[in-house]
């Protein structure tokens, strides 16, 4: 695990601190979910750090600048994410989640081609490129939070020299 159950409390504990805001459905789209956005300072440096440390193990790549932000997500009861990508920023190359808590039922996080649920451990982390499609089924019971950062081709560079 990435993070211990206790650094997950912790992190879930400082993002009651800040300004949350909620996602709702539109017309084309089923998307709903609250999130705030967890600033690098001296408090959460730890957690890009070990962010950007897994990114490296996995990616073989170096982060040469922290994202700008970490966005901590919290679904109820009702809500969900439906199958998309994550094309939020220019030059978006991969994303690092992170599973905060267990204690739901729903809520599945599943990847789609090929298909793959990922298992609800507390401080679970993985890394998936940005264009690969996956969903947050709906949450039946329970709270269920994560956090992810969206790492752009600005933040990291290659460690082999192209031929």
């Amino acid at each position: 695990m990435l993070f211990t159950e206790e650094e997950c409390k912790k992190i879930i504990e400082h993002s009651n601190t800040l300004k949350k805001k909620r996602q709702t459905p539109s017309a084309d789209r089923f998307v709903s979910y609250e999130h705030c956005d967890l600033l690098l300072t001296d408090d959460t440096k730890w957690i890009y750090d070990r962010l950007n440390s897994y990114l490296e193990t996995v990616t073989k790549m170096t982060v040469i600048k922290d994202v700008e932000k970490v966005m901590i997500n919290r679904y109820v009861v009702g809500d969900g994410f439906e199958k998309h990508q994550d094309l939020y920023f220019k030059g978006q190359i991969f994303n690092v989640a992170v599973h905060l808590n267990n204690e739901y039922d729903g809520g599945d996080f599943v990847f789609y081609e090929p298909d793959y649920t990922m298992p609800k451990n507390v401080g679970e982390s993985f890394v998936f490129e940005n264009t690969r499609w996956h969903e947050i089924k709906k949450v039946t019971s329970g709270e269920r939070w994560s956090m992810i950062a969206f790492y752009t081709l600005d933040n990291v560079k290659s460690k082999n020299k192209l031929m």
